[in-house]
């Protein structure tokens, strides 16, 4: 029969080992999927599925599967446009990375860290922007990937200058630079040039500017054969075009914006650009038509804005909610843990201290229950040679009387014996033995702590109800005996050793030793030794 069990047994743990198997591939599938969506800049909706995907690694993944899932899942979120799960996804991404171990996947925490400083730079948060570029560029670093390791830290420059601190954003360029012509990528070289450009124009460094432009446009890759800009830099035709106004060519300068002007998201510049070249030209019709196209650009630019402040401030307190709830949620983790732990060892002590009790109290039975049988083996031996004796009376007086000396002392022993025997196998001494109060007192007295008022008065209050008796006579004697010794009472009761009475009482063991003797008197009306007044007071129920 145990046989079959353990064949069940095995045969149901394969049956789970696969069931796991097969659900391990089904995520890894999506996961798989939406990384190749991110990578070909398709949106994910399927928010549900990644994050059930990350359920699954987070209790069955490794730290870099946890951290892809995440990652993911966080993607999707900010597909979606739902940038405070977005920034919370990544956040769990890079708490599941395992920076220490050597097979973390630098690249992919480079990457996690490059999203979030997306997503701050699109939340105007600039500073937290930059602890984000900095870890991601730590990371790029640690990948040992010198091309993302320049990019990661130019991306710096982005939230410098939302911050207006326009030194840092030129010494980032600058160094960043140099960095990619020493490692051989000339074309990435270049792609801060335009914001180089832009400010030694407005410090009217013209000469460095414009040879600054020859080499943007002929070593960046940035331009067609037509010297169209690639697409998302067109702003740089408002930069040139802004030269030549400052060098007085006027008609270089409007062919520029004018360029500028076919791009609907830089209408405001280009109209803004012409206002000032036919400021130059003294075109009053022309000034009182840029004048007024500017006007109603700014107009639908500040509307926009106004729109876009909004969605960012929602965003940021949508962002500053989920990550108070986050932080409120974590602290209540914290919390429960370190609840679970101190009751967890709180029971293991309190059990410890059963075992113990249990085989202290084990141990002293299996001694007295072996005294009690040699006795009553010698009480039979000694009874067979006094009947003999008692054949030759006169001959064997003396020894007669000896022997039923010893026979009477035997009998005291063991209804000693006997009687305390029925005191641990009543039922108010297993109650009490089962009780916190009893615990408690013997934790502290082991330990060597005092005992506060309530946990006395709790105490007494048991004591009273499970030995009404025993309670009585101390209260009625309790004049004579004091405080201290109706406390030693009570200890003795609950079977506390002389060594542990003392540590709750603050006295010495001969101290309790000594009292013990003195109470003999007032309690039972004769003079008892220590041990001898133990036994009486624990037979009195």
């Amino acid at each position: 029969m145990k046989v079959k069990y353990v064949i069940y047994l095995l045969l149901l743990l394969a049956l789970s080992g696969c069931t796991t198997e097969s659900r391990r591939a089904e995520m890894t599938a999506v996961l798989d999927r939406a990384q190749q969506q991110n990578l070909a800049y398709d949106s994910i909706t399927y928010v549900d599925s990644i994050a059930l995907a990350a359920a699954f690694f987070d209790r069955h993944g490794s730290s870099n599967e946890q951290m892809r899932a995440h990652y993911l899942l966080g993607c999707a979120y900010r597909d979606m446009g739902e940038a405070p799960a977005a920034l919370q996804s990544f956040q769990d991404a890079v708490d599941r990375a395992d920076t220490l171990s050597s097979d973390c996947d630098y690249r992919r925490l480079m990457t996690v860290y490059g999203q979030m400083a997306d997503l701050f730079h699109a939340q105007n948060l600039p500073t937290d922007e930059i602890i984000s570029c900095t870890q991601a560029n730590r990371f790029a670093r640690l990948a040992k990937d010198t091309l993302s390791s320049i990019l990661t830290y130019e991306l710096l420059s982005k939230p410098y200058f939302l911050l207006g601190d326009t030194d840092k954003v030129i010494d980032i360029i600058e160094k960043t630079h140099s960095q990619y012509i020493e490692h051989g990528y000339i074309s990435e070289s270049f792609n801060g040039y335009g914001t180089l450009i832009h400010f030694n124009i407005c410090r009217g460094h013209l000469e460095k500017a414009f040879q600054m432009m020859k080499d943007f446009e002929y070593h960046s890759n940035q331009f067609d054969s037509l010297g169209n800009i690639s697409s998302g830099r067109e702003m740089y035709y408002y930069i040139k075009g802004n030269y030549y106004l400052l060098r007085h060519v006027v008609d270089s300068a409007e062919h520029f914006m004018r360029r500028l002007s076919s791009f609907s998201s830089f209408k405001a510049d280009a109209y803004r650009g012409l206002l000032s070249v036919y400021t130059q030209k003294k075109n009053a019709d022309s000034i009182s038509k840029y004048a007024f196209l500017y006007e109603e650009a700014i107009d639908h630019q500040n509307v926009s804005k106004r729109t876009e402040v909004i969605h960012q401030m929602t965003s940021l307190y949508k962002y500053q909610r989920f990550q108070k709830k986050a932080d409120q949620a974590e602290i209540l983790v914290v919390k429960t843990r370190m609840c679970f732990g101190f009751l967890l060892a709180l029971t293991f002590f309190v059990l410890i201290m059963l075992i113990f009790r249990y085989v202290h109290i084990k141990k002293k039975r299996n001694e007295a229950e072996q005294k009690y049988k040699e006795n009553l083996r010698y009480l039979r031996e000694t009874e067979v040679e006094l009947s003999q004796l008692r054949l030759h009376d006169m001959d064997y007086r003396e020894l007669i009387m000896k022997k039923e000396q010893q026979i009477k002392l035997l009998k005291q022993e063991i209804i000693s014996f006997e009687q305390v025997t029925h005191i641990y196998h009543s039922s108010a001494e297993s109650q009490l033995e089962k009780m916190d109060v009893y615990l408690h007192f013997h934790e502290l007295a082991a330990v060597g702590r005092t005992p506060s008022d309530k946990d006395w008065q709790e105490l007494y209050q048991k004591v009273q109800d499970l030995f009404p008796n025993f309670y009585e006579l101390l209260v009625r004697h309790l004049h004579e005996i004091g405080q201290t010794g109706y406390k030693t009472c009570i200890l003795i009761r609950i079977h506390i050793p002389v060594k542990g009475i003392g540590n709750l009482l603050g006295f010495s063991s001969a101290y309790i030793t000594k009292i013990r003797k003195q109470m003999s008197k007032p309690l039972f009306g004769k003079k008892l030794s220590s041990v001898e007044f133990d036994k009486e007071l624990l037979l009195i129920s």
